[in-house]
């Protein structure tokens, strides 16, 4: 991945990856170093694309809210996936789930995710506990995973708490790759993956 200069007129230059215009950075030393980290492959993320860095700075009103809302954080979803497309060049998310249903057709558990950029990414499974051990969620998992295969993904990744599902995952083929404690002592969030292909 070759980064250049669009411009260098001052105060701000635009960093070019992939010949498209990523943002905007304040001075000649911060843009030396995102070129030669980008050149090098360094895995490069972006939280904010920023494409004019000199007006965000004449902006007075800019501030820092503490806020959990949902309609900004999907604005900002939505701006990044739109960035990650850039950078790939692959627009390919799509929710992938499968529902348990009782006899009615009401709908009492399921597993549900996205795929993208060849990976399955699971998200929640859910079984109503007097029916675990019969096999429901072994066949809500291969339901998902096949859909993926369909769509070409070649692996999954799921995480989980130690006290949720780690040894469902594991039965299935799936490794784990990470784990991190808790505040709950002998708790933990856990990490697996597979491959699918």
């Amino acid at each position: 991945m070759r980064a250049t200069v669009a411009t260098k007129r001052r105060p701000a230059q635009t960093l070019l990856v992939k010949g498209k215009p990523i943002f905007k950075v304040p001075n000649t030393k911060t843009f030396q170093t995102m070129r030669r980290n980008v050149g090098r492959r360094r895995k490069f993320i972006v939280h904010a694309v920023v494409r004019n860095w000199a007006d965000m700075n004449e902006t007075p009103d800019l501030r820092i809210v503490a806020s959990a809302d949902e309609a900004a954080k999907a604005e900002a979803a939505a701006a990044l996936y739109r960035y990650n497309v850039a950078a790939t060049g692959v627009d390919d998310r799509a929710p992938v789930g499968a529902v348990l249903c009782d006899g009615s057709g009401k709908a009492i558990g399921g597993l549900w995710g996205r795929t993208e950029l060849g990976l399955l990414f699971l998200d929640m499974l859910f079984v109503p506990a007097h029916l675990r051990g019969r096999s429901f969620g072994a066949r809500l998992l291969a339901a998902v995973e096949e859909a993926a295969r369909r769509r070409g993904c070649r692996g999954a990744v799921v995480e989980t708490s130690s006290f949720q599902a780690p040894g469902f995952y594991a039965r299935h083929g799936y490794a784990e790759f990470g784990r991190i404690p808790f505040a709950i002592d002998g708790q933990a969030r856990v990490f697996f993956r597979k491959q699918l292909a």
